[in-house]
């Protein structure tokens, strides 16, 4: 985890830089950088979080908020990687569910967007492997369940580290997975 952490500061530079560029191709605000380099602090507690990456993980998301929103539960945040995917979010008007972006997987800015979520639960669609976000929800007592996985061990050697990447699974509570 050490050699992860130290690894993603030493390439925040150009992190910084992508993002920069990202935002000025795209037209996106100050705001969108800000929020994936430190996070974002909420002013509202939510019992469920749901995490999609882009568009297809967010059409996901928005199915189940909606079916969570008919099973009576409230205060739901949908969080995701990028501007497409949180205009598919605000395009579905979907009430009773809040959306941000998650930040980059910085160890303290992910501890504190997860103090603010303040969540139970964590359902992560598909295959994202956040090893400081899968640990800070862990020791938050935050529930992770990975949700329509796909990890076999014919892909886990496409992960940089992949003890890193078993170490971050064996955080999550659920991995939910089809088989072949």
């Amino acid at each position: 985890m050490l050699k992860y952490n130290f690894l993603l500061y030493l390439l925040s530079p150009f992190i910084l830089l992508k993002l920069i560029f990202y935002s000025l191709k795209n037209s996106n605000s100050f705001s969108y950088i800000s929020n994936k380099l430190f996070g974002r602090n909420l002013t509202k507690n939510y019992s469920l979080w749901l995490h999609a990456a882009s568009v297809g993980e967010m059409k996901i998301a928005i199915k189940v908020s909606k079916y969570l929103l008919e099973k009576g539960y409230k205060d739901i945040l949908i969080t995701s990687n990028t501007p497409s995917s949180e205009f598919i979010f605000k395009e579905s008007n979907l009430n009773g569910v809040d959306h941000c972006y998650l930040p980059f997987d910085f160890f303290f800015a992910t501890k504190k967007f997860v103090k603010s979520v303040s969540a139970d639960l964590l359902i992560i669609i598909e295959t994202e492997i956040w090893p400081n976000l899968y640990k800070t929800c862990k020791n938050q007592n935050v529930k992770v369940c990975l949700v329509n996985a796909r990890i076999s061990k014919n892909n886990l050697h496409k992960f940089f580290y992949s003890s890193l990447v078993q170490n971050a699974l064996n955080k999550c509570d659920f991995i939910l997975c089809k088989s072949n």
